[in-house]
């Protein structure tokens, strides 16, 4: 087992950080992903000690010290990869960074709930699949192997690895897990919540048509972020809430009573307490509320009015069963 003489584990999170980057839900990953750490290193007798870097921030005497202090380096989710390019701050650079630590044999190294999306709300799984392998196998083969545990928060980053030959788990997305985190449980229901997002000009126009059919009295609108905000403002009723506190943003979710959500962190909170949820699919990220039993439509069949009813569900024995699945994994990966 990694452990040093004083019984801590030196964990570098590469993440999302409130100070950086102001979609609350983003930063929820990280804090799902602290938790399932702690619970798994609390098993192992290890004490966890953090070490955090800024995915959007790369700085060179900031990232020598993180990676000269840690037993492990853990990417936290986030998409990484989709159909048609890799983000900047997952190219060819930074994988060299990692192969240059990996080289050194001082830390293992961790891809806990990545995502690879395929961005269409009405493609086919094996199409999506295929698309990924056909423009990234060689990075993939050549940088994802760099990882001594990867686990997948979706059905298509699953496949996409099994693809290319390399070994990879399927679990419940790790914002499932931020409310224990942060000891937020659900609350009685307050109002119902309208989740947007900013999908371009003439979608949106759509959109508002459609939230504002299901606008009423005892209903709030919520955005994620700032861009979000600026699109809606003034264009649906008030109330309309936009936080970058991650607290704020779990709480409006536990007071919440039926939530339709363009956002899937959102819907994945909303499933998370248990609230009658409605997701609105954009792309493959929807595979994350298939797998927690969620109800999802495309967004074209919502601004057309092609409505489900809003449905809630207990998640608790699932996340309690891959909760034990994740520290099975992380014991078997530190031995």
């Amino acid at each position: 087992m990694i452990m040093t003489s004083s019984s801590t584990f030196r964990i570098g999170l590469i993440a999302a950080t409130s100070r950086s980057h102001v979609n609350p839900g983003d930063v929820l990953i990280c804090q799902g992903i602290r938790h399932l750490l702690d619970v798994a290193c609390a098993r192992q007798g290890l004490v966890p000690a953090y070490v955090q870097n800024d995915i959007f921030v790369y700085d060179t005497c900031h990232w020598g010290a993180f990676v000269d202090t840690v037993d492990l380096i853990v990417l936290c989710g986030t998409p990484q990869i989709d159909q048609s390019h890799v983000p900047q701050r997952f190219n060819q650079v930074f994988y060299d960074r990692l192969w240059s630590v990996k080289q050194k044999g001082r830390c293992k190294f961790a891809n806990l709930y990545a995502g690879f999306v395929f961005q269409s709300p009405d493609a086919g799984f094996d199409k999506g699949v295929d698309w990924i392998v056909r423009s990234h196998e060689d990075f993939l083969r050549k940088n994802m192997n760099i990882y001594d545990l990867f686990v997948a928060r979706d059905a298509t980053t699953k496949a996409v690895m099994d693809r290319v030959g390399l070994p990879a788990h399927q679990l419940a997305d790790s914002v499932s897990y931020s409310p224990d985190y942060y000891g937020q449980s659900s609350l009685e229901p307050a109002y119902d919540l309208l989740v947007l997002r900013h999908l371009g000009p003439g979608l949106n126009d759509r959109l508002i048509e459609a939230f504002n059919r299901l606008n009423g009295p005892g209903t709030v609108a919520l955005c994620h972020d700032a861009e979000d905000y600026h699109v809606y403002k003034g264009r649906v009723p008030e109330p309309l809430l936009f936080t970058t506190d991650p607290r704020t943003l779990l709480r409006i979710y536990a007071n919440a009573g039926t939530v339709y959500s363009l956002r899937t962190h959102g819907s994945v909170l909303a499933q998370r307490f248990g609230k009658p949820l409605l997701n609105i699919r954009m792309d493959s990220r929807a595979e994350i509320l298939d797998y927690l039993g969620a109800h999802s439509i495309t967004v074209h069949e919502f601004v057309d009015g092609h409505l489900k009813p809003a449905v809630g569900g207990s998640v608790q024995e699932l996340l309690t069963a891959d909760r034990e699945r994740f520290c099975d994994l992380f014991r078997a990966f530190c031995v």
